[in-house]
């Protein structure tokens, strides 16, 4: 059973610990069920949508599909980090220009208030710090990718970051292998498994019927739509498909959305190493990397710490590979974490687990239409960094799903947009691999101060035309490399 109910994160082992009925308490689906709204998907985005949707109007009929138990996805195997879109600044303005980027970025950044109004209200106790975060360079170029980003929000008239100096890196986060480094002080971090577990509990308050264990086989169209599941089926006027990775199968994503990996290691508890270090267990520092090494700390005096897109998905299907890093990975966590953080190399490591992110060809979700359908709106593609946006998104859905005309409603339709397509498989997945050892070769090269080769700089320009974030390669981007690789 530990397999299928995540218990190999931290978060969701300890979250499951503290309800010991979480397993007997869990509502199958059983025969037949008709409701307003069906939502398939029990983590963070589809619960937040729940709620929403009842705050809007407290007589609806909402039900949650969930194939294990909620907040064992995706929203129990993240890093708990807070962070909104304004370092998505390049890709917004890109697809929604000047106004549009202002606008999602600043409805993302309203979410950590939000959360943390929430859960006060409700009692949940998500161990939300609000300390900030750092991302921090140990190179000349990552720098300037950091100046760039700094300029990028000026240019929209917001002034999110503060920059911090290579002594105050080194005093506050226990390093000195930081050069410089950007803080956005409105972050900061949660326990995602408690977060989730709480909304479950707040969702089923309001009348919304949870059910879990129940995976969804099959979802029909008619004069209603039939959400088929193990043991019982949904009818339901409207539907939401909220599963994230889980839904990348469907003929409907494949070509826009793969499926990329986050893997992460916890520490047992060492309140003598923070005392030593003068950490308070709300400390959170990405370095710049593209191929992201990141860690926080912990209310019980943890280290979590991991990283992003290392392990690329051969085809879009979730398997229980996807459970644990590999060996290999586990190896290159540890060699980040040695660079950053030496201190801990004779810590005890209790837990390793991995998580399968949706990674979308733009980097953002998209919303739209299930098959063109009107009742049934799905999003899909947080690419990674879903923690707030979810919150948000929520809220969008909610005021798609009941037609209203408010700020929320507006967002969601911008977000309505389809970026470049993927090649087919394998063509996707070598390619992918190509680009991951291009970034390693001109990361290295970075570091040692050198100049990558003139073809790894055109292959990377055309995936990371920002030099921070990774495109995925899109038919349109693999044509762009072959063509810059043909005049180097």
């Amino acid at each position: 059973m530990a397999g299928r109910s995540g218990r190999a994160s931290f978060w969701v082992d300890q979250a499951l610990g503290e309800e010991p009925n979480a397993e007997r308490d869990a509502r199958i689906l059983e025969g037949d069920l008709k409701v307003d709204v069906c939502i398939v998907g029990g983590g963070f985005t589809g619960l937040w949508t729940a709620i929403r949707l009842l705050e809007h109007d407290p007589s609806l009929e909402v039900a949650v599909v969930e194939a294990e138990l909620s907040g064992t996805g995706a929203s129990g195997r993240n890093g708990g980090v807070m962070s909104d879109w304004w370092m998505e600044v390049d890709t917004l303005r890109k697809h929604f220009g000047v106004e549009g980027a202002k606008q999602l970025a600043g409805a993302v950044g309203t979410a950590a208030d939000d959360i943390q109004s929430f859960c006060k209200q409700e009692g949940i106790e998500a161990n939300i710090a609000r300390a900030g975060w750092f991302w921090t360079a140990t190179n000349q170029a990552q720098i300037a990718s950091m100046e760039h980003m700094i300029e990028a929000t000026q240019s929209l008239g917001m002034d999110i970051y503060e920059r911090v100096g290579a002594d105050e890196l080194a005093a506050r986060l226990g390093s000195s292998i930081h050069r410089m480094g950007l803080r956005d002080p409105s972050g900061g971090s949660l326990h995602p498994a408690r977060l989730a577990r709480g909304l479950r509990r707040s969702a089923i308050k309001r009348g919304v019927k949870v059910f879990e264990r129940s995976p969804v086989l099959e979802i029909k169209a008619g004069s209603n739509v039939r959400v088929h599941c193990e043991r019982g089926v949904v009818q339901a006027d409207q539907v939401v498909m909220a599963a994230n990775a889980w839904m990348a199968h469907l003929p409907d994503f494949r070509r826009d959305t793969f499926i990329c990996s986050s893997d992460l290691v916890a520490t047992a508890p060492m309140p003598e190493v923070f005392s030593e270090l003068g950490w308070t267990g709300q400390e959170v520092n990405f370095d710049a990397k593209a191929m992201l090494f990141y860690w926080r700390g912990t209310a019980d005096k943890r280290v979590i710490y991991g990283n992003v897109g290392r392990k690329l998905g051969l085809g879009p299907k979730i398997e229980d590979r996807w459970e644990r890093p590999s060996d290999e990975i586990l190896r290159e966590i540890e060699r980040g974490r040695q660079r950053t953080l030496p201190r801990l190399d004779k810590v005890k490591k209790t837990h390793a687990w991995q998580g399968p992110i949706d990674r979308s060809s733009t980097g953002l979700p998209r919303i739209g239409k299930l098959g063109g359908d009107p009742r049934i709106t799905f999003v899909i593609g947080f690419s990674g960094t879903g923690v707030l946006p979810t919150s948000t998104l929520g809220r969008c859905l909610a005021s798609l799903v009941l037609n209203r005309d408010d700020s929320w409603a507006h967002h969601a339709r911008l977000l309505q947009h389809t970026g470049s397509y993927f090649p087919p498989e394998p063509i996707r997945y070598f390619g992918g691999r190509l680009i991951q050892r291009a970034i390693i070769k001109k990361e290295a090269a970075e570091d040692l101060g050198r100049k990558p080769s003139p073809v790894v700089r055109a292959f990377v320009k055309s995936f990371m035309p920002d030099g921070t974030h990774i495109a995925p390669p899109t038919l349109s981007s693999l044509r762009k490399v072959f063509a810059s690789g043909s005049q180097t």
